[in-house]
């Protein structure tokens, strides 16, 4: 049809809770998604408990959909034990998708994760990708 848009709002929650074994790990995450023709929009919150750590992160991404071109986005931040100072994380990505063919599909990306504690090196790095669907 032209000129009508379509759109979902998806929401997802996966759990996982282990109390049993060496491992004890809970699990929590919740993702709020809006998807359109020409975009999608994410947001998600993570709560962990590993053997009585507490672990929190957030994120959001988003995706533009231009043709053969999709410049995308994703932000994120770990805190992998809340009770702790100084130990979280932020990541960011940014990047660009070209499909190539009804199946493939490369990407460039560049990704950068920053550390609150000064002692931990921040990451950085460009990245290729190529996505080949059977």
């Amino acid at each position: 049809m032209t000129g009508v848009q379509t759109c979902a709002l998806p929401i997802s929650i996966v759990g996982q809770y282990d109390n049993s074994g060496p491992a004890n790990k809970n699990r929590l995450n919740m993702l709020l998604s809006y998807q359109a023709d020409k975009f999608t929009l994410a947001a998600e919150h993570l709560t962990s408990d590993d053997k009585g750590t507490d672990g929190e992160g957030t994120g959001g991404f988003g995706i533009l959909k231009l043709g053969k071109f999709s410049p995308f986005a994703r932000i994120e931040r770990f805190d992998p034990d809340t009770n702790k100072n100084n130990d979280e994380h932020t990541r960011i990505i940014g990047g660009l998708n070209y499909k190539m063919a009804d199946r493939v599909v490369v990407a460039a990306d560049y990704q950068a994760t920053n550390y609150k504690n000064s002692a931990t090196t921040d990451t950085k790095a460009l990245y290729l990708h190529m996505r080949v669907r059977f």
